[in-house]
């Protein structure tokens, strides 16, 4: 008859997890590190949150909690980047498929926009996106060692897929005002056909104590023709130096 439940900041490498309440509907597992975990899905969970010390090795237990949650709606974790794209672990397009709200622990280079990418290709009913800052204790040589060289270099030339039809929210914590974050803001600009509002909260280091900045709110004040889901799925864009470039495909016709 469990409801909720939250497990965190815990840690036994000898120790195992065994989890079976097919009533939870609100789930918390927060860097809750042992050996072995044994999760029976959740067939009745609405609101999940899961973070584990961002390092390759709790790649495979991050995924293995992650796939216990076919039904829910809120979900808050983080982006493992390249391990994501490259593994097709989110491909499964039944896994995320009722999620509506998504807080995601990110950074916005390339390689962390193309697992971003991953969450959005099967979450097809988005609508409230939440990104903040991932202290990652990955970087890009690590990704190198898990895997080889050219597949690296293949990855980096990817488009960027970014499938937003449904997306009304976003809002952006602690940003830092690089090119790569604005980039990704003029996306969301031009192509969020649905897109009502983004929220951004600028970040505070290095500012006098006491000092806070306000937030900024962008809202939509006409609203952008609309497009199919099939015909969003044909949006792309990718990161160069001088700015955006977009792709849109429609009828054979080919706007940049």
């Amino acid at each position: 008859r469990l409801r909720e439940l939250k497990l965190r900041f815990f840690q036994e490498k000898e120790g195992s997890l065994e989890i079976d309440c097919p009533m939870l509907g609100v789930f918390t597992l927060e860097r809750f590190e042992v050996g072995e975990y044994d999760i029976k899905k959740f067939s009745r969970l609405v609101e999940a949150r899961v973070s584990f010390l961002h390092k390759l090795e709790y790649y495979d237990t991050w995924l293995k909690v992650v796939k216990s949650f076919p039904r829910v709606m809120y979900l808050s974790t983080q982006n493992w980047g390249p391990q994501l794209v490259l593994s097709k672990d989110l491909s499964d397009n039944s896994l995320l498929t009722n999620l509506r709200q998504l807080e995601l622990e990110t950074d916005f280079s390339k390689y962390d926009m193309l697992g971003v990418a991953s969450f959005l290709e099967t979450s097809p009913y988005l609508e409230r996106l939440i990104l903040k800052p991932l202290h990652s204790t990955i970087d890009e040589g690590d990704y190198c060692e898990y895997f080889d060289l050219k597949k690296m270099k293949a990855l980096f030339n990817k488009h960027i897929n970014l499938s937003i039809p449904s997306l009304k929210e976003v809002e952006l914590k602690e940003i830092k005002a690089t090119k790569s974050e604005a980039i990704f803001l003029s996306f969301l600009v031009l192509h969020g056909v649905a897109l009502e509002k983004i929220d951004m909260t600028l970040l505070t280091e290095g500012l006098p104590e006491g000092v806070s900045l306000p937030p900024v709110t962008i809202r939509r004040l006409l609203r952008q023709e609309k497009i199919s889901r099939e015909e969003a799925k044909n949006v792309k864009f990718d990161l160069v130096e001088d700015g955006i470039h977009t792709v849109y495909k429609k009828k054979n016709e080919a706007l940049t």
